[in-house]
């Protein structure tokens, strides 16, 4: 397993952004298999339009969009979940896309890390890297980040931490994709 080194951009912007970091992890994390990858995972550099453009292209699925960094606790300790779930539910129709907020720079990095964890597919990490221009771009406040878009391509869900919500339980995302499935 290789091991990140920290970006000093990144780990400023993380201690500010992820509020949940704060929070404890799920009490019942779900139970995630090994499972080989049904494709390499391959990283692109992306800004809004490519998210937009990749959404587009997976219209007619349930789409989950998992905003992360390598920084971010609770964002690292999700990321297996919501790769099983892809694997699990590919068949019946999710999507899933990570995007990272790490720096472009470290996208050797951060794609070998996906793959580690089992990732295939495609996956983004933003042009804008750590800085505050990609909460802008994407229109996040906080990082773990998650949009679910129905089939219609319509936004029907986000799930964000916040300093006053309940700490974010990933059962409520995969009840959430389950319904829309």
């Amino acid at each position: 397993m290789s091991s990140l080194r920290p970006v000093p951009a990144l780990s400023i912007l993380a201690a500010l952004l992820c509020a949940a970091c704060s929070q404890a992890p799920d009490s019942t994390p779900p139970t995630v298999k090994a499972v080989a990858p049904i494709e390499d995972a391959t990283l692109e550099i992306a800004d809004r339009a490519a998210l937009d453009d990749m959404l587009a292209a997976h219209r007619g699925n349930v789409v989950l969009v998992d905003y992360w960094s390598t920084s971010c606790v609770p964002c690292v300790e999700k990321l297996p979940a919501v790769l099983a779930l892809q694997k699990e539910l590919r068949d019946r129709g999710l999507r899933v896309i990570t995007l990272s907020m790490d720096d472009p720079d470290a996208a050797a990095e951060i794609q070998a890390f996906l793959r580690e964890r089992g990732a295939a597919g495609r996956h983004l990490i933003s042009k804008f890297g750590s800085s505050p221009k990609s909460l802008e771009e994407f229109e996040i406040d906080l990082i773990p980040h998650y949009r679910l878009y129905n089939r219609a391509g319509e936004l029907v869900e986000t799930f964000e931490p916040g300093p006053d919500a309940p700490p974010l339980e990933f059962s409520d995302i995969q009840a959430a994709v389950e319904r829309l499935l």
